[in-house]
């Protein structure tokens, strides 16, 4: 749910643009460690000048001069013999580095942050980094480039369907949107795709998946229509650093699901009595909230939703990627201090009412977590009157079975709530064999076509 001012990816999305997971583990706490809470304005220049000096003390693998730059919470989370191994890893990954490009930066409220185009031989990287009221290193974050291509040109126009480009126009922004309309079909269907953790686009493209895609196309050859768009943390991040009374999780996920919604309405052919909203990990999480703000919204479905609170699944998720090679020292302590930080998370209310600055695990947000706790996605759920469908890959380590088991128990007496797994699915719904890990993401796959089918027999036969 993995990254990005909402703070809201996981661990297994934190890395999902490299191009080698295992190999790369270390950067997974590179990229956790983006956010700290800091308070006071920074030395632009003495920052500007640490920046320069880390790029070329990595190439000339001075990795004691980079980590002599790291504030104390910074050293606690990567050790020197890891920080060594970054540079190379890149490498190996990325080719050889070419050289340096733009670089800007930019003043929180809570940190500066710096971010340096790195040109590899096969890639060009983000490199950030963020620094505390001392100066010093409190955050570093690699990410390749995404290069962005003309909305029309991803237009696909077949046989059965057809793409337009739209804008979803909210209170403040219009988020570029993709609309998928079946041909042939009189008063269609229609979904709404709400993304999972993170600064995805409409395609919700991990690696070379893009399993939004799949399912707005499968669902358009079978006469169903979709509305799918790029999320507000990747079109504009900025827009959500005060976002004044509204829940954080609202202003990242819901308000702008509820404008695709509305949207959805205007589209020609469209029955507006069956207008539906898919939501996947944070937004199957969300998708019980987004309907209870909508009555015209004729059901949702929830593919690899969470029902217990999101800092549980933080844990248990760096103790899954860890064991995969074996547990480190420094990974065992890592995990102990991930099992603090989201006990922090559970007490958060009492620290801020006497004033406390607690450590908190995957974003240091107050913000986050505080919409976090006061949401009831399980409750929620119970409460709303639409059809439910709830859909879970049985080979999901993000987001386990077992959290499938806690909807059928807490959903059992609802008699418009379906349930549907799959044995060889994970996380994005793509088949496998064994115990799923990051890696496999970098293989390219598809949304099988049984569970495009599926989802489009629910939504045909809700009454």
């Amino acid at each position: 749910m993995r990254t990005k001012t909402n703070g809201l990816k996981f661990v297994y999305l934190c890395v999902n643009h490299n191009t080698n997971y295992m190999r790369m583990k270390t950067l997974l706490f590179i990229t956790l460690l983006f956010f700290s809470f800091l308070l006071n304005a920074q030395d632009e220049a003495k920052c500007k000048s640490i920046n320069k000096n880390t790029i070329r003390q990595f190439q000339n693998n001075h990795s004691d001069s980079v980590y002599s730059y790291f504030n104390d919470d910074m050293r606690s989370k990567l050790s020197l013999a890891d920080l060594a191994k970054i540079w190379s890893q890149l490498e190996s990954a990325m080719g050889k580095f070419r050289g340096v490009g733009v670089s800007k930066g930019m003043q929180f409220d809570d940190y500066y942050q710096l971010e340096t185009q790195l040109q590899f031989e096969k890639k060009s990287l983000r490199y950030r980094l963020a620094f505390d009221k001392d100066n010093r290193i409190s955050g570093m974050y690699f990410v390749p480039y995404k290069t962005r291509r003309s909305p029309q040109l991803e237009m696909a126009n077949t046989e059965k369907y057809q793409e337009m480009p739209i804008k979803i126009h909210t209170s403040d922004l219009d988020l570029p949107a993709t609309l998928c309309v079946p041909k042939g079909v009189v008063k269609f269907p229609i979904v709404v795709f709400v993304h999972g953790s993170g600064a995805n686009d409409r395609d919700e493209t991990i690696g070379p998946n893009k399993p939004f895609r799949d399912l707005a196309h499968g669902l358009a050859e079978l006469g169903i229509a979709s509305i799918r768009y790029d999320k507000r943390s990747l079109v504009s991040p900025r827009t959500l650093m005060d976002v004044g009374n509204r829940s954080l999780l609202d202003a990242v996920v819901t308000d702008d699901a509820l404008a695709a919604v509305k949207m959805a309405k205007e589209v020609a052919g469209v029955d507006t009595g069956k207008i539906f909203v898919l939501g996947h990990s944070l937004g199957a999480m969300m998708a019980p909230r987004i309907a209870q703000n909508n009555p015209d919204i004729k059901g949702i479905i929830m593919m690899a939703g969470n029902a217990r609170p999101l800092e549980d699944l933080v844990y248990e998720q760096y103790k899954y990627i860890f064991n995969q090679d074996g547990l480190t020292a420094t990974e065992k302590a890592q995990l102990k201090d991930i099992k603090k930080k989201v006990k922090n998370v559970k007490h958060l209310e009492k620290y801020t009412a006497a004033g406390e600055r607690v450590k908190l695990p995957l974003t240091s947000d107050v913000r986050f977590w505080q919409a976090a706790n006061n949401y009831d996605q399980v409750k929620t759920a119970q409460s709303i009157p639409q059809p439910i469908l709830v859909m879970q890959g049985l080979r999901d380590y993000q987001v386990t079975p077992r959290e499938f088991k806690i909807w059928q128990h807490k959903l059992h007496k609802k008699n418009n709530v379906s349930f549907k797994s799959y044995a060889k699915l994970n996380h994005l719904f793509l088949e496998g064999e064994g115990k799923s890990v990051p890696k496999e993401y970098e293989t390219q796959g598809n949304v099988p076509q049984y569970v495009i089918s599926d989802i489009a027999q629910w939504i045909k036969t809700v009454q």
